[in-house]
């Protein structure tokens, strides 16, 4: 595996990360605010 290949492949997966704790991260606030009484509109995608 060539090093240009490698290093996509890592700036893939770190994204994929950010992506699954940013989910998370919405996730706790939606519920955080739901406990207050605060509704945010969802996304479907």
């Amino acid at each position: 595996m060539k090093a240009e290949e490698k290093g996509t492949r890592v700036k893939e997966r770190h994204s994929a990360l950010c992506v699954e704790e940013a989910e998370d991260v919405v996730k706790e606030l939606r519920a955080l605010l739901a406990k207050t009484g605060i509704a945010l509109p969802s996304r479907q995608l």
